[in-house]
C-alpha cells in the first residue's frame, strides 16, 4: 500500500527509462506490464500528483476543487453570448450541438447551472440534419444568457462535496407548505415563520399548487441565504413530492434557487415528510395563524412577497 495516495502523502517514485523520468512505483510497474504485452501508451498521458489537468480542468486533491482558469471562463462566457446574439436568429444544428457540448463540459465546474440547458435540448431533440437551421427562441435566449451572466459572477472553482448528511447534521432546518390559500415556511430554531396569502381565483388555485409548493421552497432558500452567516448545510422539509420539476414554468424557480445556492455557498438537501408531520407549515399556508401560535406560543409570523417575475410564471 506504499503508493496509495492519502492526504499529504508522497508516493514512492521509480525511474521509468522509456520516458526518462520518475513516476509512482505502481504506475511505472503498470507501464512495464503494458510494454510486455505490447499495449501502446503515451508519455503525456502518464500524469500524477496532487493537482491534475483533466479534460481541460484542474482537479486539486488537497483543496478538493475542480477549477476553470480565468481565461477559459472568459472564453466560455464570450462563446455563449455570441451564440445567443440577437442578430443570429437561426443557427445550424451542428453549431447547437457544439455549443451544448461546450456548456456541458463546463458543468463539471458549474453543476448547478444544468437548468440552463433544458430549453436548448428541447429545441434540438429528434433533429438529425446537421446543416438545418434552428430558431433561437426567447426561452433559449433567456436561459443561456442567465448561464453566461451567472458564470461571470462565479470564481470558476467548484468544491467537491464528498460527504452525505441528514437533517440532524444540518446547520438550519426549515419546514414548508403551500395550499390554495397561501404559502408558509417556518424555522423551529428561531421560532419564526413567513407567510404569503394567495389571491388567486378559487376555481383555478388548485391547478397551480405544485408551482406554489416549489415557490415556497425557493422562498425558504432565499431567506436562509440572507442570514449572516448563511448556513453551510440547509435542510428543507416539505410534504410535496413534485417540487422543482425541471420543465416549463418551473425552470425560473430552479434557476433562481441554483443561483442563490451557488452565490451563498449553501449545501441543500430537501426531505419529504408526510402531511401529518408538517403541522405548523400546513397551518401557516392555510392562514390559520392562531392555531399555529397555539402549537408554538413563541412563534413570530411575518408576511413576505415572492419575486414578481417568478409569480408571473405561475400563470404562463
Amino acid at each position: 500500500m506504499d503508493d496509495v495516495y492519502s492526504y499529504n502523502y508522497e508516493p514512492t517514485l521509480q525511474f521509468y527509462a522509456p520516458y526518462g523520468r520518475y513516476m509512482p512505483k505502481k504506475q511505472a510497474a503498470l507501464l512495464q506490464l503494458w510494454d510486455e504485452i505490447g499495449l501502446p501508451h503515451e508519455d503525456h498521458k502518464q500524469v500524477f500528483g496532487r493537482a491534475l489537468g483533466i479534460i481541460g480542468l484542474t482537479v486539486d486533491l488537497d483543496s478538493m476543487t475542480i477549477s476553470l482558469s480565468e481565461d477559459r471562463r472568459a472564453e466560455l462566457i464570450r462563446a455563449v453570448r455570441e451564440f445567443v446574439d440577437p442578430a443570429r436568429r437561426q443557427i445550424p444544428l451542428r453549431e447547437w450541438l457544439r455549443m451544448l457540448g461546450y456548456i456541458n463540459w463546463s458543468l463539471n465546474v458549474f453543476p448547478m447551472l444544468k437548468p440552463a440547458l433544458n430549453s436548448s435540448w428541447d429545441k434540438v431533440r429528434g433533429k438529425t440534419q446537421m446543416s438545418s437551421p434552428i430558431w433561437v427562441n426567447r426561452e433559449v435566449l433567456a436561459d443561456l444568457s442567465w448561464f453566461a451572466d451567472t458564470v461571470e459572477k462565479l470564481s470558476g472553482v467548484s468544491m467537491l462535496g464528498a460527504e452525505s448528511w441528514g437533517a440532524a447534521e444540518a446547520d438550519l432546518n426549515i419546514w414548508c407548505d403551500a395550499s390554495d390559500s397561501g404559502l408558509g415556511f417556518y424555522c423551529p430554531v428561531e421560532a419564526v415563520a413567513f407567510v404569503y396569502e394567495r389571491d388567486d381565483d378559487p376555481s383555478t388555485a388548485q391547478s397551480f399548487i405544485t408551482f406554489f409548493e416549489s415557490l415556497c421552497v425557493l422562498s425558504a432558500i432565499q431567506w436562509a441565504s440572507l442570514r449572516q452567516p448563511p448556513p453551510k448545510r440547509l435542510a428543507i422539509h416539505t410534504d410535496s413530492l413534485n417540487s422543482f420539476r425541471a420543465r416549463d414554468k418551473y425552470t425560473i424557480l430552479i434557476k433562481a434557487a441554483a443561483e442563490t445556492l451557488i452565490l451563498s455557498h449553501i449545501d441543500l438537501r430537501v426531505f419529504h415528510v408526510s402531511g401529518k408531520n408538517n403541522i405548523v407549515a400546513d397551518l401557516l399556508s392555510r392562514r390559520l395563524y392562531a392555531e399555529a401560535r397555539s402549537t408554538i406560543p413563541s412563534l413570530k409570523i411575518h408576511h413576505f412577497q415572492p419575486p414578481q417575475d417568478v409569480m408571473g410564471a405561475a400563470h404562463r
